[in-house]
């Protein structure tokens, strides 16, 4: 029996290792042609630092990350779709955010900007410079303040 629980206890350790996350720096022209462009079109003034790939489930699941030496951070997922843009010393340019997001923090936050956008799975939260977080539905309606 004690043979036993402990294979079970190797097989599993084995099992959660092979399914761990990968960090590995990769070129840039490794990344997917969909995060190129997005760069390419609205980050093209900026200097990359570095390019991390994140393999997960045993590379089943893959997710990136665009470093720039201004301290711009921009996370995309495995087919390139933009996830989070970290603006640490700038802010996010308008034509990335979603209109009815802008509109809203130009409405009622006019002298703030946008340093910070994420996409999730059922909201947008969009990170102003003075600290405040607005979040929105995926159809764009203002929902909360997230401080």
């Amino acid at each position: 029996m004690k043979r036993f629980m402990m294979a079970c206890i190797c097989l599993f350790a084995i099992h959660c290792y092979a399914l761990a996350d990968d960090d590995k720096r990769i070129d840039y022209n490794q990344l997917p042609e969909q995060a190129r462009q997005f760069i390419e079109q609205h980050f093209s003034s900026g200097d990359i630092e570095h390019v991390m790939e994140d393999s997960e489930w045993g590379g089943l699941d893959k997710s990136y990350e665009v470093h720039f030496t201004n301290g711009t951070h921009i996370e995309f997922d495995s087919s390139g779709e933009w996830e989070d843009i970290k603006c640490k010393y700038s802010h996010v340019p308008d034509e990335v955010v979603p209109q009815p997001i802008l509109n809203y923090a130009n409405q009622h936050h006019p002298s703030n900007k946008i340093v910070r956008l994420d996409k999730g799975f059922r909201k947008y939260e969009a990170k102003l410079d003075n600290g405040r977080e607005l979040v929105f539905d995926l159809n764009f309606k203002f929902r909360k303040y997230d401080d």
